[in-house]
């Protein structure tokens, strides 16, 4: 498009067309670009602009609208200056298109997106520097980011015959796609990142065997029938494949659907009693559905599976591996609340769906009906499987032996239940979360994006990390433990965080305990005020002082003579460091 003046054909005597007195540039970068133009005025009247564009593949040219790069951010499209960002320009040409009083117009030459600068690693080093975030890099040789580096990039190309591993605490970041013509492998604990939803992962090209692999080990597995919670981080993976080693007798999704606790038992004994949401059971044992070899796993949804008994050796992490294209952009799930028990707690199974670890944080801006009303569908609470208790023949269940409820760790805006547990959720992680009783209708969506995904954090899966979470030194966190000589336990923790009040705020700052009046045992905070057993509890950082009271107790289905222990299991902030005590208030 070259520079063309236009009065809409009719011949005004005396008039001027606006002239264009600086031309808008060729752009080289990633994925973002802004073209400015200047004009001036032919006869002293107001200017105004329309930028349009081609995408390479059509014949014509097309107004910019947001709506044409939906997946990206546009600005500037009817003035000087136009700025598109997050979506894949390449190809792309624009001109801008000056009108004055609505009547002569003028066009500017057209400028085209030129891409970025690239770099090629081979033969053991890269030819055009170290790539990063503005650089297309190509894989032209044997790369192993453990060894030669962490890898940022526009866009990344792994060429045929070479292979990419991802290894353990190292990265892959892409702002925009990644082409894989040969092999990727990331291994446990590695993370691939790509930033812009509206990137692709393509290894369509490659004729490898088996081109993209994404591998999880356990955490360490005591036995063959812990459960491991787990979440595909690729796509068009088979539950036989991609759970291989474990029973194919165990291997479970959950139907939030038929989840129904109406009544509850004691100590697993058969005798049912009337009390809605009391043992978070459900009540006639159809919620969890077991599922075929065939079946593919959905991106986003969460399941559950125990190890083979005929592959299990000894206690130690076992390797899973996914293969197929890694999952990568805004990733919907659906949820649902069954209202036929409406005093019932609504669960729903999901799981990070990318090869990375994602913020717990941003995942509950993006979903917690409390933050993001207009879309959100959830309490604001997650709950991680942690497996460290034996099951047992007297926590009620579906079976005549059953797991533990005290064995999940609940993670919200206030904190994490037990001390050490960071606010990042690993790849393949699958959890459990609640569907608000307060969203206005009974199914929904949970929503994954690229922004929720981070660089690193990605070692902690299903059990508590060794890794204490960063100090806010704003905030302040207490946790305490309850244990007994039959070795049970239970974690509680209360925090002095930006967001919550002295108040029940909900689950997203104030998550109940689970089954607590049913279980074994259960360990408890209060609110002043309000029945409601807390396993975590928020307050306001205004709120802790040195004569603070928090209200804890605990309950207890153990019908013989127990040795109970209320500890401090650990705390964080610099408050705290005037020594809370725990105090029965019966002795005092």
């Amino acid at each position: 498009m070259s520079n063309t003046e236009d009065c809409f054909g009719f011949a005004i005597s005396g008039t001027t067309p606006p002239s264009v007195t600086v031309q808008p540039s060729d752009v080289l970068g990633c994925n973002s670009a802004t073209f400015n133009v200047t004009a001036t005025p032919g006869n002293s009247g107001t200017l105004t602009y329309q930028w349009l564009y081609n995408d390479g593949a059509s014949i014509g040219w097309s107004n910019v609208t947001a709506a044409a790069f939906s997946t990206g951010t546009v600005t500037g499209e009817s003035s000087s200056s136009l700025s598109i960002s997050g979506f894949d320009l390449t190809n792309y040409q624009f001109y801008c298109k000056v009108i004055e009083d609505g009547v002569c117009s003028v066009s500017s030459d057209a400028a085209q997106f030129k891409g970025s600068a690239t770099t090629t690693w081979s033969a053991g080093s890269w030819d055009n520097g170290i790539p990063d975030l503005t650089t297309t890099a190509i894989i032209n040789d044997t790369y192993n980011t453990t060894l030669n580096g962490n890898i940022e990039a526009c866009s990344l190309y792994i060429n045929p015959s070479y292979v990419l591993t991802v290894g353990a605490n190292s990265y892959v970041k892409v702002q925009t796609s990644i082409y894989n013509n040969g092999e990727l492998l990331v291994q446990n604990e590695g993370s691939v990142i790509q930033l812009d939803n509206s990137g692709i992962y393509d290894d369509s090209g490659s004729v490898a065997t088996i081109p993209t692999t994404v591998e999880k080990l356990t955490a360490v597995l005591d036995a063959w029938y812990e459960y491991t919670y787990w979440s595909s981080p690729v796509t068009n993976e088979t539950i036989g494949s991609a759970l291989f080693p474990s029973s194919p007798y165990r291997r479970f999704s959950f139907n939030a659907g038929n989840f129904v606790d109406s009544t509850y038992e004691t100590n697993n004994n058969n005798a049912t009693v009337v009390g809605a949401g009391v043992d978070d059971i459900d009540d006639d044992a159809n919620d969890w559905q077991l599922r075929a070899a065939g079946d593919l796993m959905t991106p986003g949804v969460g399941y559950a599976a125990t190890h083979s008994p005929a592959a299990y050796t000894t206690a130690t992490n076992y390797n899973y591996s996914f293969r197929g294209p890694l999952n990568t952009g805004i990733i919907s799930v659906s949820v649902e609340r069954n209202d036929t028990e409406l005093g019932d707690t609504n669960w729903n199974l999901i799981g990070n769906p990318y090869p990375s670890a994602i913020d717990a944080t941003l995942f509950f801006n993006e979903n917690n009906y409390s933050a993001n009303p207009s879309t959100g569908t959830l309490d604001g609470a997650i709950y991680l499987w942690s497996h460290s208790t034996p099951p047992s023949a007297t926590n009620n269940g579906n079976q005549q032996i059953n797991f533990d409820l005290n064995d999940y760790i609940t993670l919200n805006y206030t904190g994490s239940s037990v001390s050490g547990v960071t606010n990042y959720i690993a790849s393949g992680q699958g959890f459990f979360v609640t569907y608000s009783d307060a969203a206005p209708s009974t199914t929904g969506t949970v929503t994954f994006n690229n922004s929720m995904r981070v660089d690193g954090n990605n070692n902690q899966f299903f059990r508590t990390s060794n890794v204490n979470a960063s100090t806010n030194i704003s905030e302040n966190k207490l946790w305490l433990k309850l244990t007994n000589d039959f070795g049970l336990k239970d974690n509680i923790m209360v925090g002095y965080v930006n967001g919550a009040t002295a108040a029940n705020d909900g689950a997203a700052y104030d998550a109940k305990t689970n089954g607590a009046y049913t279980k074994t045992m259960t360990f408890y905070s209060l609110i002043s005020g309000d029945p409601e057993k807390l396993s975590v509890q928020g307050k306001a950082t205004t709120d802790l002082n040195i004569t603070e009271t928090i209200y804890i107790g605990f309950l207890n289905n153990i019908d013989i003579p127990t040795v109970y222990t209320i500890s401090i299991d650990d705390f964080e902030g610099c408050l705290l460091y005037t020594s809370p005590s725990p105090r029965d208030a019966t002795l005092s």
